[in-house]
């Protein structure tokens, strides 16, 4: 992942979660240096998205567990399976 391409996803999540005032969003990254962006946290603040970064080399203890094994588990297979079909 490099700063532009995480920029991009950041508006493919905008368009798609719709953040607001009413309902804004929580954002948690695992401190990559593409996260550490100008333009993406300014524009993560003007779209009420709160951005928590997980300090270095311990993303993989304070990650939900709940939200790993729901999406990251099965997207994980599905990949490896399109990848090796």
């Amino acid at each position: 992942m490099t700063e532009k391409y995480f920029l991009k996803f950041i508006d493919h999540f905008i368009k798609h979660v719709k953040p607001s005032t009413e309902e804004p969003v929580l954002f948690l990254l695992n401190n990559h240096s593409s996260h550490v962006n100008i333009y993406v946290v300014e524009k993560a603040k003007e779209n009420n998205i709160f951005m928590l970064s997980f300090p270095p080399h311990c993303f993989h203890n304070l990650q939900p567990l709940l939200y790993y094994v729901e999406v990251y588990g099965p997207f994980k297979n599905y990949l490896n399976r399109a990848q090796t079909a």
